[in-house]
């Protein structure tokens, strides 16, 4: 779904994001991740696509760190 998003193809990625929860269903939820990676603010990164993906699709979103 990223890839996708950071290609450009925003509608492919909800498209990934649909199959992925229809694969999951009834078992679990899709979480939709969110990181800020400390972009600088002319490149917000892809997080306002990624919150509107996981509301059209209804899905939660989770907030996590890169903690390598």
């Amino acid at each position: 779904m990223l890839q996708r998003l950071l290609n450009g193809d925003e509608q492919g990625a909800i498209d990934v994001a649909a199959r992925l929860q229809e694969h999951l269903r009834p078992a679990t939820n899709l979480f939709v991740e969110l990181q800020d990676q400390g972009l600088a603010p002319s490149r917000p990164g892809p997080n306002p696509q990624l919150i509107e993906i996981a509301r059209r699709l209804q899905a939660p979103l989770l907030a996590t760190n890169d903690s390598h």
